[in-house]
């Protein structure tokens, strides 16, 4: 054995590896639409939201927080970017898109290897208002809805998914996402917005509540998404973007008060890291995002307006200049400070909500030392107005709007404080929101409802926009244009006027007339959207081609969320047979989730061009996702069907049309032509005998009456009537060829329709024998 002086020395031990930082789930959902008095943690006794209450319960519930705005968009635009709406500058609903140089909750949580996503419930949470920055799954698909008031088009601003379906969308991903990978997830829940049809149900439960009874339906709603995260480690963050009028102070719904009924909203946080608490202290929705972040060890960002809570120092504000677009009446804009709350306007209100929290009883005159204090705090925000030109996504948007009665984006160059207050207006504004939430009244009765209410307030400019609709609707055009003609007068800075001018112009068939109009609103306005693409309209159907394609390109180049410019320009360039050109533009066209209408439909009529039959199938398919009711594309995918062969694909198709237009021969001659090519000879009997009641000298419908009659065995009769129907065959070419090349088509015409043939579906281009089918 070998002696040794010492021990040798062991290795040293590793270091024990660092334990991994367990990363919580988070889970965000806003509740649209939600007042925090609506539910039994926050004291509404007979409330059916045991889930939210469970929540709250076992978390921290902000007692008093507080919306920025109470129009979705806006709020929800604070929420995930903790700014103020005058520093994010999305205002209004419709009057802008959150930009990217904004980073968003899910952009800091997708920083931090989170998987994210988001489900939408509304067309005013879809993607295109910028708000899906961050998120690598977004499910925004909205069905299609035709409302009465767009006099029968689709009206997005109405859409929204039933909160079980956004629930769907959601819990799929999830389970979607590796176990040992971090999501976050947002879930947008609509249900409680009006107007309210909770399932009878959830009614059952509060008899004669509507609203109670769709926030108990969101409540369960939110209860599957709990149990899903079941066994995980979450931070479950809930909260509404805003809250309901119900009536108070005048407003059934919201968006022009900032009253407690609008601006107060439920906030509750739960699960991981959560201490149980009642934090009493007010706080802003602008918080949100600061605090979700700390709790879930993600750096809070540098330059927010809100801070991490409890224990931030916000000042709650809030603001509302709804009323200044719509009836030139001054803005509502608030402050909290401790159990004082101060609406700024030119009537100031000052409440002591711990007194008085349905702010009945207004001490401003009282105590002037708090209201000039709690200004100080305003004027310290440097919260100022919006600035003119925040114009809306696309001009198709802001139609829609219009046809709503909403007129978002232009203060119309007015300083919005020099205006009188909504107080002297009570019975104005209580007036306009019974005939807003109207749905049985004709069209003249509306108008006897507007007359009186201009009576009050003759500027008021949404309602003299509903006066001019009224009066087109009724047919009353020439009264129309004469009282926007004085609208504009009243509003020598406003651009609106202008372009409604140009509008009907254009549907008059005066492209030189709404030119003038459309250079007065480009005068004030040189960005506005619909001014831009009325100009190029009218100028190709005024044959100024060359100027308006330069005009268009170099508008298109500066604004390439123009949608209705780009459609305008592909449908020139198809018409030029230009495919690069024209794909280009109607891809931009059909971008987004509001694309413009009938820009999918030419885009197939290009991909078909090109041999790309497939895609032009699935476009059309996508254009009836969002306009069931478009003839145009149902023809045109009937007819590639037809080409296909694919008769069962295609008489879906010529069913929905034959519902779309009843009488029409058309509609009934490509079903009839279906089934016989189906070989279904009685079916194609049936309908065919309703087309020729209708028609029984057109040449198509005489040609398919001739191939039928053979397959039914009358090969003699059927002989017969082919023969007469060459006859009219021949007669309806000698006519279109007399007519032939007189006037060309207006390059706002509708495009070539998609397909094989310019016949009946499944048909050709000229008279078949009556023994052989038609192809």
């Amino acid at each position: 054995m070998l002696a040794c002086d010492s021990e040798v020395p062991l290795p040293a031990a590793p270091e024990p590896a660092p334990a991994p930082i367990v990363r919580p789930d988070v889970v965000v959902i806003t509740l649209d639409t939600a007042r925090a008095d609506r539910l039994g943690s926050y004291g509404h006794a007979s409330a059916q939201t045991d889930t939210l209450d469970g929540l709250a319960a076992a978390g921290i519930r902000f007692s008093r927080a507080y919306s920025v705005l109470p129009l979705t968009i806006p709020a929800h635009a604070t929420l995930f970017t903790g700014l103020f709406p005058f520093h994010h500058h999305i205002r209004d609903n419709g009057a802008g898109v959150l930009a990217e140089s904004f980073t968003t909750m899910a952009e800091l949580f997708q920083a931090q290897g989170y998987a994210t996503a988001g489900s939408a419930a509304a067309f005013v949470t879809t993607r295109q208002w910028g708000l899906s920055q961050g998120f690598d799954a977004y499910f925004d698909e909205m069905p299609a809805r035709v409302d009465q008031h767009t006099l029968g088009a689709t009206n997005f601003w109405h859409t929204e998914r039933s909160g079980d379906l956004v629930v769907d969308d959601a819990l799929a991903w999830l389970a979607s996402v590796p176990a040992e990978k971090p999501v976050m997830l947002w879930v947008h829940l609509y249900d409680a917005h009006f107007p309210y049809t909770p399932p009878e149900a959830y009614l059952a439960q509060v008899p004669g509540r509507p609203y109670d009874a769709e926030l108990a339906f969101v409540d369960d709603q939110v209860a599957r998404v709990v149990e899903a995260f079941r066994g995980r480690s979450t931070l479950f963050a809930v909260i509404g973007d805003h809250g309901e009028g119900l009536g108070e102070h005048g407003e059934s719904e919201h968006g022009l008060f900032t009253y407690d009924a609008t601006q107060r909203v439920p906030w509750i946080l739960s699960g991981a890291g959560v201490a149980p608490a009642i934090v009493d202290t007010p706080v802003s929705s602008a918080d949100f995002l600061p605090t979700v972040l700390r709790l879930a060890g993600v750096p809070i960002p540098e330059g927010l307006d809100g801070h991490a809570q409890p224990g931030g120092g916000t000042v709650p504000y809030a603001e509302s200049y709804q009323m200044v677009d719509r009836f030139r009446i001054a803005p509502h804009r608030m402050v909290v400070d401790g159990r004082l709350k101060l609406i700024v306007k030119p009537k100031a209100e000052l409440y002591d909500l711990a007194a008085d929290p349905g702010e009945a009883h207004n001490l401003a005159s009282e105590r002037p030392e708090d209201v000039k204090r709690l200004s100080g705090l305003l004027d310290a925000l440097n919260a100022s107005p919006p600035s003119e030109g925040n114009a809306p996504v696309d001009a198709a948007t802001l139609a829609q709007l219009q046809a709503l009665g909403y007129m978002p984006g232009s203060s119309g160059g007015v300083d919005p404080f020099t205006l009188p207050d909504s107080l002297d207006f009570g019975p104005l504004l209580e007036g306009v929101d019974a005939l807003s939430r109207s749905r049985s009244l004709s069209a003249k009765e509306a108008e006897t409802k507007l007359d009186a209410l201009l009576k009050m307030k003759p500027d008021a400019y949404e309602l003299r926009m509903r006066k001019s609709r009224s009066l087109v609707k009724r047919e009353r055009v020439d009264e129309a244009r004469k009282f926007l003609e004085e609208t504009a007068a009243m509003y020598p800075d406003d651009a609106r006027p202008f372009v409604q001018l140009a509008g009907m112009a254009m549907e008059d068939g005066e492209p030189t007339r709404a030119l003038e109009y459309t250079g007065r609103a480009l005068d004030i306005s040189p960005t506005d959207r619909l001014a831009r693409e009325l100009t190029v309209e009218a100028q190709l159907r005024a044959g100024l081609a060359e100027d308006a394609i330069a005009a268009g390109t170099v508008w298109f180049e500066e604004d390439p969320g123009n949608l209705g410019l780009a459609a305008t320009l592909g449908r020139f360039w198809l018409f030029q047979r230009d495919p690069t050109r024209a794909e280009g533009y109607l891809r931009a066209a059909t971008a987004g989730t509001s694309p413009r209408q009938g820009s999918r439909v030419q885009l197939a009529a290009v991909l078909v061009g090109t041999g790309r039959r497939g895609e032009a199938i699935t476009e059309l398919e996508a254009e009836l996702g969002d306009y069931p009711s478009s003839v145009e594309a149902r023809r045109s995918l009937s007819k590639l069907y037809a080409d296909e062969r694919d008769y069962l694909a295609q008489l879906a198709q010529v069913e929905e049309l034959v519902r779309l237009q009843p009488g029409n021969v058309r509609a009934l001659l490509d079903h009839a032509q279906c089934l016989f090519n189906m070989t279904d000879f009685p079916g194609a009997r049936r309908v065919l005998n309703e087309a020729l009641a209708l028609a029984p000298d057109d040449a198509d419908v005489v040609l398919l009456h001739a191939n039928l009659l053979a397959k039914e065995g009358h090969s003699e009769e059927g002989a017969a009537v082919f023969a007469r129907a060459k006859a009219l065959d021949a007669a309806r070419r000698a006519a279109a060829a007399g007519e032939a090349g007189a006037v060309p088509a207006p390059v706002s015409a509708p495009p070539p329709e998609v397909g094989g043939t310019g016949r009946p579906s499944g048909g050709s281009n000229t008279l078949a024998s009556p023994k052989q089918k038609q192809p």
